[in-house]
């Protein structure tokens, strides 16, 4: 089951991660696609630890593989395409489709809020909900689900 986590530990709950654009709306975008890595390390370099959606993706090992992030909006948007088995498209917004819940290959989600590692302000960052679709966002110490991904 994937785990339940705040975006950012309290200290850093209102404060900027530097390296990350804040977006005012969730930034699906073909350009968003491998920015994910990028932010984890930058969130995680800010202090935020294994408590942390960022921190508890790289430190996962599945695969005996260390390379795991949290995703952006638009690498988690075409996650909830997949997980609810429509068409992808980075720019269309996941609708449709009945979510895979179940275990096996590409199942196992919750029908609930999923972190990006993307920001939408100081104190808010981005997640997905995953029993419907929408892309919102929340404070930082909201506890929403991760799901770590790989580079692709």
């Amino acid at each position: 089951a994937d785990p339940s986590k705040v975006w950012a530990v309290s200290a850093n709950q209102s404060v900027d991660v530097p390296s990350i654009t804040n977006d005012s709306s969730a930034y699906n975008n073909a350009s968003g696609i491998g920015l994910g890595y990028k932010n984890s390390l930058a969130i995680v370099a800010q202090g935020n630890g294994t408590t942390t959606a960022a921190g508890a993706a790289r430190a996962y090992g599945g695969g005996s593989q260390s390379d795991w992030y949290l995703p952006t909006t638009a690498e988690l948007n075409l996650l909830c395409q997949w997980a609810r088995n429509v068409a992808q498209s980075v720019t269309t917004p996941c609708t449709g489709g009945a979510l895979n819940t179940g275990t096996g290959f590409g199942a196992g989600f919750s029908p609930d809020d999923y972190w990006s590692s993307s920001e939408s302000a100081g104190n808010t960052a981005w997640a997905q909900n995953f029993a419907t679709g929408p892309q919102l966002n929340y404070l930082k110490g909201y506890a929403g689900y991760v799901r770590p991904v790989r580079a692709f």
